[in-house]
């Protein structure tokens, strides 16, 4: 009788979510840190189909468990977001935050009574899907690396990923230097991968007994330090040696220093023989600011302190996860001629964001976590829980360190990794073994044949939607991107084609994305541009126009209207409204209702001021 070698279907469901998982790792990083709309699309796909895969897997089993952690924190963190998506009144919101009713009264050009807590629900559901993604992916991590042999396994690709784009980094630093480093945008997103990977480095070269394979992740490890101080971010290289002296620590207070002993003179042979190859002056760079913090600083502290006005006058409810670069201008005290889209202070965003509720509770969330990992870890007396559960501390400590200083939070690799380390460090501090049976806290489930498949029909009811939008708002977002860069395909025919086609593009958009504002400014910037060009101007007048297509600007100013509607906070529309009115509908006193909103918003933009006062003398 033939033996069936075909793997089984619950083999095939395991592999394909280690599969996932090990992708998603060594992707992220890929394209600038994920942070553009194709990697950060392809991370939010493939977690919420690895999400419902585990569901899928587990429902295959006759009786099933979850690991059980506090995941109250965690769902009245997801109630609150969602929360402040939902549509109020204006009495309501006059009461539950008096601050945001006062931002729609001053500001709203829209009609009606209902508005959300969320100044720009836009960037508030942008936001959620990144949560939900990271999230996905942590409670997968939390309950699929149930044994050792997986976790080695996840262990190495992690630092396989963090030793790929050092080196990358290191090479590229040598012969270009840049602002950013290795595949990141940004150093600081590079030196806070570097934190979570360094650390799970170094206590696999602990754990293995092979001098050959403990050289090699010694190497690996090394390469990385050497990147992370290339890369020149001044958090990065604290954060790295406060870490370090945290891990020497703690080794100390178990009494295993001993045992790194090794590990950390091979570690310090590769680290020197990389200096003499490299140069010490590569390493030396900005450290002159790493002494004198405050000076290096100084502008960061700045924008803390307008960062704490924001959370102090929306102190319950925030403004709206993902809202900050939206209200931020407001507070602006600095003069500088950018805008603030990060606060470089992670907990004061989020404070500022979502308030005393959210901040406490996703905070809460992580802290109970890392706590009870530490009280199991104090237990451990087997080589390969201590040290890898320490590294995941040391990971996160450097991490959460890290975000005081950067929006590390706001780069999906980097929030990937720290979820997948934070659910890591929960499993293998409970890793089993014969001297100490630590049974994991789990849920049990019992279900039956109609009832499991109930519960996936549930679930999948949940994902498809999300995936939906995930792809959704990514062709809304790659159509948009073609008309900024107006890589529209070139046919050889006039202008009009050329502008039915941008036309058709942003319709597309605005159907498969109606909340985002900025579609709605380019559709009514194109509408204007036509009307524009098919005018003739009044002799000796600027700026007025004898004739126009009446349709066309009161499309245009349509947009414009349901632009500032959706986000109202947003200084650029209400200069786009106010030189509506003027220019095509003779209403200076609306256009100048509009500038003065414009200068609220942002008061310090030189250019918006420069731009209103060509229009101060309108009668």
């Amino acid at each position: 009788m033939p033996v069936n070698n075909a793997p089984s279907f619950e083999k095939i469901l395991r592999v394909s979510q280690e599969t996932i998982i090990f992708f998603l790792i060594l992707f992220s990083p890929l394209i600038l840190g994920g942070v553009l709309i194709f990697p950060l699309s392809v991370l939010q796909a493939l977690s919420f189909l690895l999400f419902f895969l585990f569901i899928f897997s587990q429902l295959l089993k006759d009786n099933f468990s979850l690991v059980k952690i506090n995941y109250l924190p965690l769902f009245i963190f997801l109630a609150l977001v969602i929360f402040q998506l939902f549509p109020l009144g204006k009495t309501l919101l006059s009461v539950i935050s008096p601050a945001t009713a006062d931002l729609y009264r001053n500001f709203s050009s829209a009609g009606g009574s209902i508005f959300s807590i969320s100044i720009y629900r836009e960037a508030t559901i942008k936001l959620l899907l990144e949560v939900l993604c990271y999230l996905s992916v942590f409670f997968v991590t939390l309950n699929y690396f149930d044994t050792e042999k997986k976790q080695r396994r996840l262990l190495i690709c992690i630092i396989i990923s963090g030793f790929i784009y050092a080196f990358y980094g290191i090479i590229s630093r040598l012969y270009a230097p840049e602002s950013a480093f290795s595949s990141f945008s940004n150093r600081n997103h590079f030196a806070a991968y570097m934190l979570l990977v360094i650390p799970l480095g170094v206590a696999m070269s602990s754990v293995t007994v092979s001098l050959a394979v403990r050289t090699i992740f010694s190497f690996m490890s090394s390469v990385m330090v050497v990147g992370l101080f290339l890369s020149l971010s001044r958090a990065g290289r604290i954060c790295f040696v406060l870490g370090l002296i945290l891990f020497v620590i703690l080794l100390h207070i178990r009494r295993k220093a001993k045992k790194a002993i090794p590990v950390f003179f091979i570690l310090f042979v590769f680290l020197i023989t990389f200096v003499m190859l490299i140069g010490a002056p590569f390493f030396l760079q900005r450290l002159e600011s790493v002494l004198t913090p405050l000076k290096a600083y100084s502008n960061r502290l700045l924008i803390l302190k307008d960062s704490i006005q924001i959370a102090g006058d929306f102190p319950v409810f925030g403004t709206g996860l993902g809202t900050y670069g939206e209200i931020a201008q407001i507070y602006k005290t600095t003069g500088w001629q950018t805008s603030y889209d990060f606060a470089h202070n992670e907990p004061i965003q989020l404070l500022s964001e979502t308030g005393l509720i959210g901040f406490v509770s996703i905070s809460l969330f992580i802290v109970l976590i890392v706590y009870s990992v530490f009280i199991i870890w104090l237990k451990r007396r087997s080589h390969f829980p201590s040290y890898v559960t320490l590294g995941c501390i040391i990971s996160l400590f450097a991490f959460i360190l890290h975000s005081f200083f950067d929006f590390v939070f706001h780069v999906p690799a980097d929030t990937l990794l720290f979820f997948i380390v934070l659910a890591l460090a929960f499993r293998v501090v409970y890793y089993k073994e014969e001297q100490e049976m630590l049974d994991v806290p789990k849920f049990e489930f019992s279900l039956s044949l109609s009832g499991k498949a109930a519960l996936l029909f549930i679930i999948f009811l949940m994902v498809l939607p999300l995936e939906i939008l995930v792809f959704r708002r990514y062709q809304a977002e790659a159509l948009f991107e073609r008309i900024e860069k107006r890589e529209l395909v070139s046919r050889g025919f006039d202008e009009q084609i050329n502008y039915d086609d941008r036309m058709e593009a942003i319709n597309k958009a605005i159907a498969l994305s109606p909340l985002n504002s900025k579609y709605y400014v380019e559709r009514g910037d194109l509408l204007a541009e036509q009307a524009a060009n098919n005018e003739q101007m009044q002799d000796g007048t600027v700026g007025q126009f004898r004739s126009y297509d009446l349709d066309k600007t009161l499309l245009a100013k349509g947009d414009y209207l349901k632009s500032v509607a959706l986000n109202p906070t947003h200084a650029d529309w209400h200069l786009r409204l106010g030189w509506i009115y003027h220019t095509f509908f003779g209403q200076p006193e609306s256009a100048k209702e509009e500038f003065k909103k414009a200068l609220m918003l942002d008061p310090e933009n030189l250019k918006i001021r420069k731009y209103i006062a060509e229009f101060i003398d309108l009668p």
